[in-house]
């Protein structure tokens, strides 16, 4: 059913659309010096999504301000922090780690990642997620 999901071309565009929202969000605030926050998105190289995709999700939306030049990155549904992989490949394979029904070996295979990958993925490195 997951696997479904994943090659739908809707869902990573609703994906796209709803982090473009927190974005705009995000812009819309000013820094704590008082600046304006300009566009300085971060480039990606997604793991896990349709190739038709992968070019909108070939940066993640970022800010930087017009005073003090400091970061700010909006919240993402797209990516999970740092992680190449998308985040909903993470959550949609992270109850397949122990799972060995056909249906999960099917959707590793479709999107060729390790389970060691997403283990250390879904750990944080040896870190836990709060």
């Amino acid at each position: 059913m997951c696997h479904n999901l994943l090659q739908d071309p809707k869902i990573f565009q609703w994906l796209y659309r709803v982090d473009e929202a927190l974005a705009e969000e995000t812009r819309t605030t000013r820094c704590d010096c008082g600046g304006k926050w300009h566009r300085a998105d971060y480039p990606r190289k997604p793991r896990g999504c349709l190739r038709d995709i992968r070019i909108a999700y070939a940066s993640r939306f970022s800010f930087c301000c017009s005073h003090c030049r400091k970061r700010r990155t909006s919240p993402s549904v797209r990516f999970f922090g740092r992680r190449v992989y998308l985040a909903l490949v993470i959550l949609l394979m992270a109850g397949r780690l122990t799972a060995r029904t056909p249906g999960a070996q099917a959707v590793c295979a479709l999107l060729n990642v390790p389970g060691r990958t997403l283990r250390r993925c879904w750990t944080g490195g040896g870190r836990t997620f709060p």
